[in-house]
């Protein structure tokens, strides 16, 4: 039996060996939002929102996409929920770029403690964030580039 509220990620990690600049990419072009919400709600937790887009450089067509985000498990300690450090497409979808669609965007939206000062918690939030891309016939694994990545705060 399958939950429809259920999203399964690919939690397989990236091979380090295999990763290049976001930049380098022959296939996508990428760039990540992370709206910080710096005030804290009533139980003391600040609020992050991870938007990733994902653009084909080209017009060549990628059948059965699959997209997951791996942000940098320093993180761990300062998330509310501390599960899967990552955000994609849920593994059942099947993900289609062609001329009516341009590309993608995926998101996680999660509950930050206060582990950290304000100042280094900025920086993990942006540190290191890796980024898989899987398709019927190619794969990419990224780094994300600091000028492909926006922090937003209020």
């Amino acid at each position: 039996m399958k939950s429809n509220n259920i999203i399964m990620y690919d939690e397989k990690e990236i091979d380090e060996n295999l990763l290049i600049d976001s930049n380098k990419s022959d296939n996508f072009d990428y760039h990540l939002y992370v709206y910080l919400k710096k005030e804290k709600d009533e139980h003391g937790f600040m609020n992050v929102i991870y938007k990733l887009r994902i653009t084909p450089k080209t017009g060549k067509i990628y059948n059965n996409v699959m997209v997951t985000a791996f942000l940098d498990e320093s993180l761990k300690s300062a998330f509310a929920v501390q599960n899967f450090l990552g955000f994609g497409t849920d593994v059942s979808e099947n993900i289609t770029f062609d001329s009516f669609n341009k590309g993608l965007e995926v998101g996680r939206s999660t509950l930050l403690t206060d582990y950290y000062d304000i100042d280094t918690l900025k920086y993990f939030l942006i540190k290191d964030i890796k980024v898989k891309v899987i398709w019927k016939t190619g794969e990419e694994y990224v780094i994300l580039s600091p000028e492909n990545v926006e922090l937003i705060c209020d």
